[in-house]
């Protein structure tokens, strides 16, 4: 007998460690999904509407990540911050996810993005969206599709910390990017401190449309200047740790997206 006890507490002392190490997998299970989005409204995707108690905010990104995780039982806890400030958070692992980011090859150190093929897997993203150029009707500058020409000074103003600036840098044009919201660019727009805006389309549309003032003096230039894919991204440190979990919501995204409970919600939020 006395040669079975160090077999017996070795058993003991192994089921401990193993239970504590089951426990410690369903507390990370359980622990909620931080994720960062932009604070700034972008329409019909985050809407500037008052947030109720406990809900995430209105708009087609959060019913989507919110219809997703609940598929599979997993808490958010949100956190809306300037989009600069989210990536960062994500860097650091202060935060685990990101929501709507497009692809960039830099942003690769520090985001996790759905991967096929050796780029961006476009099955897994959220949506896809375009921007366009917008100008002062009959004295903006000419947009052919692939070239931007004004006569005299050619400033094209963007939101700030969007993968749209350094695209229009790299067609050799200068860029204001020193606000985000897209009033105060069309603020700027008419007022000639730039000459030509880059919006997202349905953003820049929906103001157009909200506004007299705008619509009457600002035009979008077509056709749209670039379409971009934009995916639910992971940090570095939440994916190696949680993997199995990470792919399976960009499943549950993708299959979300093509529901038709969701149509119905887009549809909805979309009617004139």
């Amino acid at each position: 007998m006395s040669s079975l006890m160090p077999l017996l507490r070795r058993w003991v002392l192994l089921s401990v460690l193993l239970a504590c190490g089951c426990g410690v997998r369903a507390q990370e299970a359980a622990r909620p999904l931080r994720l960062c989005a932009d604070e700034a409204p972008l329409y019909p995707w985050r809407l500037a509407e008052p947030r109720r108690a406990g809900a995430l905010p209105a708009g087609l990104d959060f019913v989507l990540i919110e219809q997703a995780a609940a598929r599979m039982g997993l808490a958010l806890e949100l956190s809306l911050m300037p989009w600069r400030r989210c990536q960062t958070e994500l860097q650091r692992g202060g935060q685990d996810a990101a929501l709507g980011m497009s692809y960039r090859s830099d942003r690769m150190q520090f985001a996790i993005f759905p991967w096929r093929d050796m780029a961006p897997d476009e099955g897994l993203r959220m949506r896809r969206e375009s921007y366009s150029l917008y100008a002062l009707a009959q004295e903006g500058p000419v947009w052919d599709g692939r070239h931007l020409a004004a006569k005299g000074e050619l400033v094209v103003g963007a939101p700030s910390g969007y993968s749209i600036v350094e695209q229009l840098q790299a067609m050799g044009l200068k860029v204001d990017e020193g606000t985000r919201s897209v009033e105060a660019n069309l603020e700027k727009l008419v007022k000639r401190r730039v000459q030509a805006l880059a919006l997202p389309t349905g953003e820049g549309d929906e103001a157009l449309k909200r506004d007299a003032r705008w619509a009457q003096r600002v035009q979008r230039l077509d056709p749209p200047l670039v379409e971009k894919s934009y995916f639910l991204v992971y940090s570095h440190s939440y994916y190696g740790g949680n993997e199995a979990q990470a792919k399976r919501l960009w499943a549950e995204l993708a299959q979300v997206r093509e529901s038709a409970a969701f149509k119905r919600s887009e549809a909805e939020l979309l009617r004139p």
